[in-house]
């Protein structure tokens, strides 16, 4: 009976409640009971295959229609991108044909990444069909690949000898992710400096990473990205003459990294040839003071080449373009695989190689050194060296450099233009001289609408965001063609005019 007692009080105390007390205060909690989850099961069938999936190909009609019901585009408001698109049958050359027959130059490569234009090369498709045929896939986390080591193999053959160690994921984004975790996995540091002026990708990291108006879709997110002006800036002058300029600029520069602690910053990160921003091309003492920054402190270098690299400058690698500038790691997307497939790399110095033999990286992603992909990057890269691109780019740049300053002089609605070899910008500016559209959520302002529509009726499909127009055809296009384009893109100017 005593036991019983003992036994009964030790359960009351454990469970909170007094021996003996009827009391509802501080006792033992009750919840609420649990009401039944209601579930209302949905079908979750499809409704099934539309009688036009056994037709190919589709009608532009129907095109259109699957478009407007299922499409959800990206970086704008989906109906309004939506209107100002055109529907593209094929490409062939350096044009795109719609599904009327009309035929447009493109002038931008699209986003400055069909850098062969519309056709594949024979050797290029020989390869891609035969390496789908004997082995499209395989994990590369876990195995070795022709493929892969030729386009690495390749790649070492045209960087600089510091440049040994290659990962290749998909996208350019992918590819300054993978940069950005090595620099800081290698360093030990955190921080990232970028540029205000600069784009590195649509991921989180990337985007964080990124200076222009597009960061602010994800700047809720990650930290450790600090931001630094351009030479270029919107307001002001670094200085009067351009000596003055960049003394005044570098020691700015280096003022961010002693406020911010050179030892808690991992790497710099920049576009050799600034481009969403404008083809912004930086003298040679700009990007060689870089360099010499990070080399006293002790800190990274990255080179964002892939909008610029791969032949669009002049050289396989903008970089290359400036004297004696060797970055410690570079990325590089787009041109690579000429857009054929998606492929991205990322090269390293010899020593982040190195310390990546016997430490993980800690990233990868399924199509990682896709074979299928990484043989295609490797037959247009040597595609474009047995052709002499580069050589042929830089012939053109001379007639870019001369048209655009014919257009300059001519169109008011033009302030100044940027060019490096197939790569260049004009600075669109309004009635009272001033840049047009510099905040970026208004609308695109109705001369600029116009522009748009008088290029395409004049056979030109051109990438405009105000206020910079860039110009970028495919590195396959001749000096006649070329002309002919700026002929066309001088009389849609007169719209702008004021």
């Amino acid at each position: 009976m005593i036991q019983s007692i003992a036994k009964r009080l030790i359960q009351q105390r454990t469970l909170g409640k007094q021996f003996f007390s009827t009391s509802h205060i501080n006792q033992e909690y009750i919840p609420n009971k649990p009401e039944p989850l209601k579930f209302t099961p949905r079908n979750n069938k499809g409704p099934g295959l539309k009688n036009n999936h056994r037709s190919s190909p589709w009608t532009e009609s129907e095109v259109l229609k699957s478009n407007e019901d299922h499409v959800v585009y990206t970086w704008g408001a989906t109906d309004p991108m939506r209107k100002s698109s055109i529907s593209i049958a094929r490409g062939e050359g350096i044009y795109l044909y719609d599904y009327k027959g009309n035929k447009y130059i493109d002038m931008t490569s699209q986003a400055i990444n069909n850098n062969l234009g519309y056709g594949i090369p024979e050797p290029v498709l020989n390869s891609i069909t035969h390496q789908l045929k004997n082995l499209h896939h395989v994990y590369g986390g876990l195995t070795i690949t022709e493929p892969r080591a030729k386009l690495a193999q390749i790649l070492n053959d045209i960087t600089p000898a510091d440049i040994t160690g290659f990962v290749f994921p998909l996208t350019g984004s992918d590819a300054n992710e993978v940069a950005i975790r090595t620099a800081r996995k290698f360093t030990g540091r955190h921080k990232i400096l970028t540029r205000y002026k600069s784009y590195h990708g649509s991921s989180v990291g990337a985007l964080n990473a990124t200076g222009d108006f597009r960061r602010s879709f994800a700047e809720q997110g990650v930290s450790g990205f600090v931001k630094f002006f351009d030479l270029q800036a919107f307001q002001f002058k670094w200085g009067i003459t351009q000596q003055e300029a960049i003394k005044n600029y570098l020691a700015y520069l280096e003022e961010v990294i002693i406020n911010e602690n050179p030892s808690t910053v991992a790497a710099i990160m920049i576009e050799s040839i600034t481009g969403s921003a404008g083809a912004l091309v930086n003298p040679p003492e700009v990007i060689q003071g870089v360099r010499a920054l990070c080399d006293k402190y002790n800190i990274l270098l990255i080179m964002d080449e892939v909008m610029v690299g791969l032949g669009r400058c002049g050289e396989m690698f903008a970089f290359q373009t400036y004297d004696g500038i060797v970055p410690d790691m570079f990325t590089c997307a787009k041109g690579l695989s000429g857009s054929y497939l998606p492929l991205s790399a990322v090269g390293f110095r010899k020593d982040i190689q190195d310390f990546f033999r016997t430490n993980p990286l800690g990233w990868g992603t399924t199509y990682q050194g896709h074979p299928v992909s990484c043989i295609a990057g490797y037959e247009v890269v040597k595609y474009m060296l047995e052709q002499n691109i580069c050589d042929h780019v830089k012939q053109l740049e001379k007639v870019m450099v001369k048209r655009m300053d014919e257009l300059i002089n001519k169109h008011n609605c033009l302030r100044q233009g940027r060019v490096r070899g197939l790569f260049g910008a004009f600075d669109i500016v309004g009635a009272d001289g001033q840049l047009i559209q510099r905040n970026f959520s208004d609308p695109t302002p109705e001369p600029v609408l116009k522009f748009k529509k008088r290029l395409l009726e004049n056979g030109i499909f051109q990438w405009v965001r105000a206020p910079v127009l860039h110009i970028a055809p495919p590195l396959i296009i001749t000096e006649q063609e070329l002309n002919h384009a700026f002929d066309m893109i001088d009389d849609a100017l007169k719209v702008m005019d004021h």
